[in-house]
């Protein structure tokens, strides 16, 4: 899809068939979220600070963020994990901005001090 058009998140599970009709296996377990970083609206330190917290997870080539999870037992727990996980990333990456701010404005008051008028 381009930019703006169709779902942000992306999801990709699988489903094993064990042998003898139990439904149950652990490679069912494993969720799969990619994200287009783009589509996040990230400014460039937030974009910078994103990469830097995730560092294999992002795929420069597709610009491309993927999660996963197969901590809990059932599906829709990883589901949720992976999107507590992906708001998490985003909250911390969105610090970059004050942190930037916080750096100028720190840099400029220690020149002014070491001159004084």
């Amino acid at each position: 899809d381009p930019p703006g058009v169709g779902p942000i998140l992306k999801w990709q599970t699988r489903a094993v068939f064990a042998p003898g009709g139990d439904a149950w296996h652990p490679k069912n377990r494993k969720v799969k979220l990619s994200v287009t970083v783009k589509e996040l609206g990230l400014s460039q330190y937030q974009f910078r600070r994103l990469r830097e917290i995730v560092g294999k997870r992002y795929h420069a080539g597709r610009d491309e963020l993927t999660i996963t999870s197969e901590r809990f037992e059932h599906r829709e727990e990883n589901r949720k994990d992976c999107l507590r996980t992906l708001l998490s990333i985003i909250e911390e990456a969105g610090k970059a901005d004050a942190l930037i701010e916080e750096a100028r404005t720190s840099y400029v008051k220690e020149r002014l001090k070491a001159n004084p008028a």
